[in-house]
């Protein structure tokens, strides 16, 4: 038993190495590049401090649970940018032991080892772990609170019940769809509920009260600064509803096979790797010898590598035979993926909002394909069958994800042409107006006087007091008017330099999630210095200068 226990330890010591190596790769050529990383690393600037620091700006985005641990990390290593992303590659790593140590226990140390595999390797999640991004830290905190409330359910107490309170309410201060894990604990709890002893059943419902507690002084702060009310409703700008949920899985499992980074995914290799990946994982599930039926599974897991959007249709089929398993971490797993896999199509299709549907969906996937005895037996075959026809019909009809160049590719394209630009403008008595991404802006505030503009439009006033202009492309090409303004900033402005910065796979995809699968799409930026025309300058001529 205690050597047993040492080799879990070990095998998933291993993993966090592992994962930690991939995730650092480079460290010192990552930088912020998302629309939203600049307002994370702006805002821990303040919040090492705690909440009276809080910019209200923040309010829109997230709670405060990430740039809480970018203030501190400012104050152990000093304000930068990779110090902020430091906080979400060791997030990042620390997940994949603690996600694969989630399935072991579910699913048996198996199933813990094939996750901790395929968790490694795991490219999106990779990639979001080396950006400044609340999604490491979410996933973290997700896991820990799945963990935490079947814990609960395996054994209720009122410790236990604190502790899983506690876990989701840091998944509700780092996301605000943080309070779907207390969704899915009650459900996961529905057999307790409904025939367990009062003090369990209070146990629950300690646990939900706690994690509320935890996040009303989020929730005051908001209430203060503009009204719940106000933020409820913008974030419901971004919930497209059910007519949208077709198209926007559609995206998403394209955008989990763009982030795969590996080549293997063309139209005529996918039919062959859906056969192979669902074939072997219904026959892994029969009686059948244990060396042919791990063999099944080898081949199964090879061809999910290969084909991650696959695992959300294996997920699919294990589901009838999870959601009301006597073991309660088997249960807080399917219901977390029953509830993510709704839900999350229905919101605007951001790659980085499907790390959740996948995690658990590999957990259900390990645990399926190393179960030590048949899962489904005689009739029940019927269920994984048809799923793995639709599986099949919408592999064949579907339009692959191209995958992403530069995984762990440099990232700080855009802090050099930054840099480039403050030094190519100098010194300035008056501020530069400047249209950019607030992490192009996190780059320039700190070396330059800049009058930030949200809008195109709100350029125009600038035109006549000022001699330089900024623009951030990638920003400029999210802007309605940027075709109305453009015309006017071209009669009066010239081109001095250009900078590119070319987007990174998950900010590209963000700013297009269509171009995980259009091939004439493009992540090029730009950071392009203008002259007023009418302005006697001693500057060079149009220069473009490459990252």
């Amino acid at each position: 038993m205690i050597a047993t226990r040492r080799l879990d330890i070990a095998c998933l010591s291993l993993a966090m190495v592992l994962s930690f190596a991939l995730r650092a790769w480079g460290f010192g050529s990552v930088g912020i590049d998302h629309f939203d990383e600049g307002i994370y690393a702006l805002a821990g600037l303040g919040l090492g401090s705690g909440w009276p620091m809080v910019d209200p700006s923040l309010i829109a985005y997230a709670p405060p649970g990430y740039p809480i641990l970018v203030g501190v990390a400012y104050r152990l290593l000093g304000p930068s940018d990779v110090a902020a992303i430091g906080v979400s590659i060791v997030l990042g790593s620390i997940t994949i032991p603690f996600l694969a140590g989630l399935t072991a226990k579910a699913f048996g140390r198996g199933a813990g080892l094939l996750m901790a595999i395929f968790g490694a390797f795991w490219g999106a999640q990779i990639v979001f772990s080396r950006m400044a991004l609340t999604d490491a830290l979410f996933l973290f905190a997700w896991s820990l609170a799945m963990w935490a409330g079947a814990r609960t359910l395996d054994h209720p107490t009122f410790g236990r019940a604190l502790v899983a309170g506690l876990a989701i309410g840091l998944a509700m201060n780092v996301k605000y769809n943080g309070w779907l894990v207390g969704l899915v604990l009650l459900l996961a709890a529905l057999p307790l509920l409904r025939r367990g002893p009062w003090p369990a059943r209070l146990a629950v419902v300690f646990a939900l009260i706690v994690a509320g507690l935890v996040y009303i002084p989020w929730f005051f702060f908001v209430e203060g600064h503009g009204g719940y009310s106000s933020l409820l409703k913008h974030q419901s700008s971004y919930v497209l509803g059910p007519a949208a949920w077709w198209r926007d899985f559609h995206l998403q499992l394209s955008q989990v096979e763009a982030l795969s980074g590996l080549p293997l995914w063309t139209t005529e290799v996918r039919p062959l790797l859906a056969l192979i990946a669902l074939g072997c994982s219904v026959l892994n599930w029969r009686p059948l010898p244990v060396r042919v039926r791990l063999l099944c599974a080898a081949l199964a897991a090879t061809a999910l590598l290969l084909a991650p959007s696959l695992i959300w249709w294996v997920a699919l089929m294990t589901l009838q035979t999870r959601l009301f398993d006597q073991r309660p971490h088997v249960r807080v797993v399917a219901w977390a993926w029953l509830v993510l896999a709704i839900l999350t199509p229905l919101y605007h299709p951001y790659a980085r909002l499907w790390l959740p549907v996948h995690a658990v969906g590999l957990a259900l996937v390990c645990g399926s394909l190393m179960a030590r005895v048949p899962v489904l037996e005689g009739r029940s075959i019927v269920w994984p069958s048809l799923v793995a026809l639709a599986a099949l019909g919408f592999t064949l009809e579907s339009t692959p994800g191209r995958p992403l160049p530069g995984l762990l590719g440099p990232t700080d394209s855009l802090r050099t042409a930054c840099l480039d630009a403050v030094e190519t403008l100098g010194e300035q008595n008056t501020p530069v107006p400047v249209l950019a991404r607030p992490s192009a802006l996190y780059y320039l505030g700190q070396r330059l006087s800049v009058a930030r503009h949200a809008e195109a439009k709100d350029l125009v006033h600038s035109f006549g007091r000022s001699r330089w202009l900024l623009i951030d492309t990638a920003q400029w090409r999210q802007d309605d008017a940027h075709d109305e303004v453009g015309a006017e900033l071209q009669r009066r402005w010239e081109v001095a330099e250009t900078w590119r910065a070319p987007l990174n796979p998950a900010t590209w995809l963000d700013a297009d999630p269509g171009a995980a699968t259009n091939t004439s799409r493009t992540n090029q930026a730009e950071l392009t210095l203008y002259r007023r025309r009418d302005t006697e300058v001693a500057r060079p001529n149009t220069m473009t200068h490459d990252p």
